[in-house]
C-alpha cells in the first residue's frame, strides 16, 4: 500500500540520519505519524530512538489529550529500562517545557523546546530557553531546538505551536 511503502521511507531515511557518526545526536520530532501505532511500529521507533543521544518529541508523536498515552511513550519507557534517557516530552501540567543540557568543557549549551500543549506553553518555553542561554556565559556555544512551525499565515488553533517573527528575532539574540 501507498501508506506502507511511506512508512517504509521513513525508517530508511531515519536509520541513514542515525547512522552519521557524531558525538551527540538529536531527532528533532515526529519519529511516528499518529500517536498510537501497531508494535512493529513501536520496535522500529525505538530502534531509531536508540541511536540518539536525545529525542524531542512531535505534535504527531502524542496526542493532543494529556491523558494519553502515545506509541512515543512506551518507545520512551522502553528505551529507559534499557539505560537510554533523553526524551524531551511537552509537561503535562502547563509549565513550560525546556530541557537543558551545559557541557561546560566542551562550552555547548543545547536546549530542546519539544511540541508543547498549548501555544502559551510554547511561548512560556521560549521565554524560559531565552532566559536560560542569556545567563550563560558569551564563550558558550547556544544552540536551541524546537519542533515548530514558523511564521505561519493562517489561522491559527491553541495547539498550533507557531514561532512568530519577532520571537524568532529576539531567540536569535541568544542563540
Amino acid at each position: 500500500t501507498a501508506n506502507g511503502r511511506y512508512e517504509q521511507q521513513l525508517v530508511i531515511h531515519a536509520n541513514k540520519a542515525a547512522d552519521v557518526a557524531a558525538d551527540f545526536k538529536t531527532q528533532v520530532g515526529d519519529v511516528f505519524d499518529k500517536f498510537r501505532g501497531s508494535d512493529a511500529t513501536l520496535v522500529a521507533g525505538a530502534k531509531i530512538c536508540s541511536k540518539f543521544n536525545s529525542v524531542v518529541v512531535g505534535n504527531h508523536d502524542i496526542s493532543n489529550t494529556v491523558e494519553d498515552d502515545s506509541t512515543m511513550h512506551m518507545c520512551a519507557e522502553l528505551l529507559r529500562k534499557e539505560g537510554q534517557h533523553g526524551f524531551a516530552f511537552p509537561d503535562k501540567v502547563g509549565a513550560s517545557t525546556v530541557v537543558v543540557y551545559h557541557n561546560e568543557v566542551e562550552k555547548l549549551l543545547l536546549i530542546i523546546v519539544p511540541y508543547c500543549y498549548t501555544q502559551a506553553q510554547f511561548e512560556d518555553s521560549l521565554r524560559e530557553a531565552y532566559g536560560v542561554a542569556k545567563k550563560t556565559e558569551d564563550d558558550v556555544a547556544k544552540i536551541l531546538v524546537l519542533h515548530t512551525n514558523y511564521n505561519l499565515g493562517y489561522e491559527l488553533t491553541d495547539t498550533t505551536n507557531n514561532l512568530d517573527k519577532e520571537d524568532a528575532e529576539m531567540l536569535l539574540e541568544q542563540f
